[in-house]
């Protein structure tokens, strides 16, 4: 797991990288949000395949 933590204004932005070990080439990441009163917001980002015209540039 990887993490990222990023400060603004009163929030606290947590960004989390996992690698699953059961699926193959599953890369999870999580977005947390954390106001001043410790209220947190958490959201799942979904799996998505690379554009095509990214593909191209390899």
């Amino acid at each position: 797991m990887t993490e990222f933590i990023f400060y603004h204004k009163d929030s606290t932005f947590t960004v989390e990288h996992i690698v699953s070990n059961t699926e193959e080439d599953a890369n999870y990441f999580f977005i947390e949000v954390a106001d001043k009163d410790q209220k947190k917001s958490t959201w799942k980002m979904e799996q998505m395949p690379i554009p095509k015209y990214l593909q191209d540039f390899s």
